[in-house]
């Protein structure tokens, strides 16, 4: 199964070591993908990360290095304008910041896995393609 991976599902991850999201991550035989920029979003929240995780900067960064090798990274220019113009119609009500993470999903007829309270908006504009684990 494919799965579109939000930055608040990778975010929770990297605050715990035992976190049942980030060993779904690194375990499972799903195929997980993400916009490129989510890794310039949690590369700038770092020390937020190290803050809340009370982590060391070097556990950090090794945990987001294995994230990383689990995840295949997508270029916003490989989504088509139809995939980003539906995502954006699904999300401008609600927070437009989830349209790439919808619109990949779209393009690669993937699950979305999000964290975000926008999943009752999402299913109340029909979009059933969410991932529960």
């Amino acid at each position: 199964m494919k799965v579109v991976v939000d930055t608040n599902i990778l975010f929770s991850a990297l605050l715990s070591e035992n976190s049942s999201l980030r060993q779904i991550l690194l375990t499972s035989s799903h195929s997980f993908y993400c916009p490129m920029d989510v890794i310039h979003e949690l590369y700038k929240n770092f020390d937020k990360l190290i803050k809340c995780s009370k982590s060391q900067p070097d556990e950090i960064q090794f945990a987001l290095l294995q994230l990383f090798s689990k995840i295949n990274f997508i270029d916003d220019s490989f989504i088509s304008d139809k995939s980003y113009q539906n995502a954006f119609n699904l999300c401008r009500d609600y927070d437009e910041s989830d349209t790439p993470f919808v619109a990949l999903s779209l393009e690669l007829q993937a699950e979305l896995w999000t964290g975000d309270k926008i999943k009752t908006h999402l299913k109340n504009k029909e979009f059933e393609n969410l991932f529960e684990y």
